[in-house]
């Protein structure tokens, strides 16, 4: 009886290790995608003159709209306030 126990807490323990990595790993594609994404629209986008989509096309809006009054604020800044 002790023996079944035993392995039920092995598995268990392994079941919760095996979820933790998963989680680690789901939240180490999402910060890639996020740095790729935001290389994207300072590399790219933004020396075309070109605008995005979503929240940063506004954030890139809000720029191009302080910067006629020249005030520089980032565009990070912008979106990161509107989320």
């Amino acid at each position: 009886m002790q023996e079944n126990d035993v392995r039920a807490e092995v598995v268990e323990r392994l079941s919760k290790r095996k979820q933790l990595l998963n989680d680690v790993l789901r939240m180490i594609v999402v910060i890639l995608s996020a740095v790729l994404y935001s290389l994207a629209v300072s590399w790219f986008l933004e020396p075309a003159n070109l605008l995005s989509i979503g929240l940063t096309a506004v954030g890139q809006i809000f720029n191009r709209l302080f910067s006629l009054i020249n005030v520089n604020i980032p565009i990070g800044v912008f979106t990161l306030v509107l989320n």
